[in-house]
């Protein structure tokens, strides 16, 4: 079982958004800097600190699988059909604004919103806005976006962030029931969603997000049991293998 980064199953597995694959090259954009990549020369990410802390090269996933193997057969099956994902460190406040766009919505629509936003407030850098230059944005930009009834979720996300009333150095310190309680203070961030800003945003292993395939798979293979509970500490890595798996390769 090889312990590597794969660009494909990372970049296309519902984590990230500021990302496209054009002629076998993967393009993205985060936290102000840019990378062009290809899988056979991963090097400019090897070689660069941000980026090489931006893909979790730093953490052993050989470990953390051989773990989750053992916990249970149907792991081996789900980690051998994506081997090579990792959770990115990504930026939280743009994961609170991304996963609010992502409720009732596929992949490809949550990447062309997101990159709308982006290209309507920073058009030249395609920077992430800042919670001020996304209140900033008139009715009209805003209507044009067409985020539809996630409008007032985004604006009260930015608002509450933007005045410290959700503080998210402060979640970075609680724990994972706590820190949920205080992203739902956002108006349209239930459980769900805010498990998803915990694990993509903020680190959190720990988080388990749980959608329709997730439920499917925790009934199927583990009687329905939390993730929390079968994988502890692991949880949220375990619930991408398990995620890709049990949507993608479970008929392959």
């Amino acid at each position: 079982m090889n312990d590597f980064l794969d660009l494909d199953q990372t970049l296309d597995c519902g984590q990230a958004f500021r990302w496209t694959k054009v002629d076998g090259i993967w393009q993205g954009i985060a936290s102000g800097q840019k990378l062009s990549v290809k899988q056979d020369n991963i090097e400019p990410i090897k070689e660069n600190p941000f980026w090489s802390h931006y893909f979790d090269l730093d953490t052993d996933y050989l470990t953390i699988k051989n773990k989750l193997i053992r916990i249970s057969p149907i792991m081996e099956l789900a980690i051998n059909f994506s081997p090579g994902i990792r959770i990115l460190n990504q930026d939280p406040w743009e994961m609170v604004i991304s996963f609010i766009l992502s409720q009732y919505n596929n992949i490809s629509r949550i990447k062309s919103m997101v990159n709308n936003l982006c290209q309507i407030t920073n058009p030249t850098t395609l920077n992430f806005p800042t919670p001020n230059q996304l209140l900033a944005l008139n009715p009209e930009k805003l209507n044009s976006l067409k985020f539809g009834f996630r409008d007032k979720y985004v604006l009260d996300g930015a608002r509450k962030i933007n005045e410290g009333r959700v503080d998210l150095e402060y979640i970075k310190t609680l724990s994972i029931e706590e820190a949920e309680k205080e992203l739902e203070k956002i108006v349209g961030v239930g459980k769900k969603v805010a498990a998803c800003i915990l694990l993509f945003g903020f680190h959190r292993f720990d988080s388990f997000p749980v959608d329709i395939w997730i439920k499917r798979a925790m009934d199927k293979w583990f009687d329905g049991q939390t993730g929390e509970k079968v994988f502890g500490p692991y949880a949220g890595i375990a619930q991408q293998y398990l995620f890709n798996f049990i949507r993608n390769g479970l008929n392959t």
